[in-house]
């Protein structure tokens, strides 16, 4: 590839403080270090959008960053009653079911999905319209070889697929998560977004997911092209904790579990660990006053509510919304990172982030797979990296299951009382996660189409 020039499309890149930003933020610095001239369009940021500088570095200094506006229309009108909206409660709790046996709660979540759905419509098609004619007046696209979008929305997909259509450049278009989620969904929209994503995937060149299992979410049966859906893992980078000079250092002779982020309303449910570790002080092995579950985030509610069924809340330590250098210093400072995700029949390959957080401090994994389906593909990448252990709700033998989840917690609580430390176990497969790696896959996709 001669003309290394490419047009990378996003709605998430630093430095908004936004969990998708850290994977394109990370591709492209390492594009950049392999000797390529990216220029990265995205929105430019709300003045409510919440900023993190952590990911900024020198390679990012040579890229050219087009931010484009939102129309003043659309501004005006859904974006700022959206965010007075969002100032009260997350999303995840405007689309919760807060009783499934009142059918005025079930109908009010279903109206919530529904505005949310048509927001989100209307969100992507005023920033594609806006890029759309931005391009047409300041952009040469024949200057460009490669061209690179990434989903968390579907508008960078829709520009980049117009690109495509007129030009022929080599696409990746990149599924951080599939559109077709069932979770916050219905019927109707799954199927509207099921018909967008598979338009996508027939259109690039080159479809990537961060993980095996999302691939089930596509239309991919009786393609002949099955080659072109390839499993490009998010990741982390080592150079976040020289640059941010986090300290590894001990905590006080206490097991400090925490969890970051969000808990989508309590779809994301814990409640297993804190019913694991009321047995165990019941049994007198663990001594309540040792232990603290550290939460950072908006929904410290629903971790206490959680937790205050097994009379456990006086575990909690609250240190609400951070940026993700707190972030990282609360993981690293911590003995064990809880993690979950779900896995159902419809939902399946879901990697949280936090989880290549986990390597990047290279602290324990306790996970938590929530939904009916075993086997997840996050029990099976923490297991093959030898990362900490992994339980899930579906297990198809929980009594046996739920017994190891006790036995690691008390493990790992007597090693921290005996030695004040907790030894990370992680094999060498842990540098298949590498930013720097996983950049080298998207260059082979670039330079071999």
């Amino acid at each position: 590839m001669n003309n290394k020039n490419i047009l990378f499309i996003t709605t998430a890149f630093s430095p908004e403080n936004a969990v998708g930003s850290i994977r394109t933020t990370k591709i492209v610095k390492y594009l950049i270090k392999n000797n390529f001239k990216v220029t990265v369009i995205s929105p430019k940021l709300h003045e409510s959008t919440k900023l993190d500088y952590s990911n900024e570095c020198i390679e990012l200094d040579k890229v050219e960053r087009i931010l484009i506006p939102h129309s003043k229309l659309f501004e005006s009108i859904f974006l700022k009653r959206r965010n007075k909206m969002i100032q009260k409660k997350s999303a995840a709790n405007y689309l919760e079911v807060k009783n499934k046996k009142s059918i005025i709660s079930v109908l009010k979540s279903q109206l919530f999905i529904c505005i949310h759905f048509l927001y989100t419509f209307i969100r992507n098609k005023d920033w594609s319209r806006e890029v759309n004619k931005y391009i047409v007046k300041n952009i040469d696209i024949q200057e460009y070889t490669g061209l690179i979008s990434s989903y968390p929305s579907l508008s960078a997909h829709w520009i980049s697929y117009k690109i495509s259509k007129n030009h022929g450049l080599v696409w990746i278009a990149d599924f951080r998560d599939p559109i077709n989620y069932e979770a916050n969904s219905n019927k109707i929209i799954n199927k509207i977004n099921s018909y967008f994503q598979n338009k996508i995937a027939n259109k690039a060149t080159y479809i990537t997911s961060i993980s095996e299992d999302i691939f089930f979410k596509f239309d991919i049966k009786n393609k002949t092209n099955t080659n072109k859906y390839i499993c490009i893992p998010n990741g982390f980078d080592p150079a976040d904790l020289q640059e941010q000079k986090v300290e590894l250092n001990k905590n006080e002779n206490k097991l400090n579990l925490c969890y970051v982020g969000s808990l989508y309303g309590g779809k994301r449910d814990l409640s297993v660990i804190f019913e694991a570790i009321e047995i165990l002080i019941n049994e007198n092995k663990i001594n309540k006053d040792l232990i603290n579950f550290i939460y950072a985030g908006n929904e410290f509610d629903v971790l206490k509510n959680q937790a205050e069924k097994y009379n456990l809340s006086s575990l909690l330590v609250n240190r609400g919304f951070v940026s993700r250098l707190e972030s990282v210093e609360i993981q690293s400072k911590s003995d064990l990172i809880v993690i979950t995700t779900w896995n159902t029949k419809n939902d399946q390959g879901i990697l949280t982030g936090k989880l290549f957080e986990c390597l990047l401090t290279k602290k324990m994994i306790l996970g938590v797979v929530n939904g009916t389906v075993p086997n997840s593909e996050m029990k099976r990448l923490v297991k093959k990296i030898n990362g900490g252990f992994v339980f899930e709700e579906s297990s198809l033998n929980y009594n046996e299951e739920f017994h190891e989840l006790k036995e690691f917690i008390l493990k790992l609580y007597l090693e921290k009382l005996k030695t004040e430390n907790v030894v990370s176990t992680y094999n060498e497969k842990i540098n298949d996660y590498t930013y720097s790696r996983i950049t080298e896959s998207i260059i082979n996709l670039l330079e071999h189409s």
